[in-house]
């Protein structure tokens, strides 16, 4: 039964997270860098990148189940994908010229690393993975949001 319910978190999550990712600019980021740059180099600062994010926000998460009546949670997180999806269905996307200049001090994977860290910081798949690890498992919604946001990155970064 545990198994199962872990199972079932971590593909909810990466479905979630994989459909939520579609477009967003940590992607595009990632698929302008790598046309340049060694594509491995920078799917895996990108990835490192999605792990940590995603630890802070499961760690958020579970420390506001702690310490906030489930009730309320239920109905800030049922509010907060309402809002956001009214929002991302409204939203156009200007489009921006990145212009890196690789500096001898650190590679394309630091640079890969911060960008993708700033860029995502407060997203909607991290705010997404933070609302989930408030009422599932948070080891589970760890690992399918960081596999969701990984797979997609990697399709990205090296077009397979």
């Amino acid at each position: 039964m545990i198994q199962s319910e872990f199972v079932t978190t971590l593909v909810s999550t990466f479905s979630l997270v994989s459909l939520a990712e579609i477009g967003d600019k940590s992607l595009l980021v990632c698929m302008a860098l790598a046309t340049r740059y060694r594509h491995w180099q920078v799917f895996w600062g990108a990835a490192i990148a999605f792990l940590v994010l995603n630890l802070l926000a499961v760690i958020f998460g579970s420390t506001i189940a702690a310490l906030v009546p489930e009730s309320i949670i239920l109905a800030t997180v049922a509010v907060m994908f309402i809002v956001f999806g009214v929002l991302a269905l409204r939203a156009t996307e200007d489009e921006e010229d990145i212009e890196l200049e690789e500096k001898a001090s650190h590679g394309i994977f630091i640079t890969t690393f911060l960008m993708i860290l700033v860029s995502e910081f407060g997203d909607k798949t991290q705010i997404a993975v933070a609302a989930l690890s408030t009422t599932m498992d948070a080891l589970s919604v760890w690992i399918g949001g960081s596999l969701g946001l990984m797979s997609y990155g990697h399709f990205w970064c090296t077009g397979r």
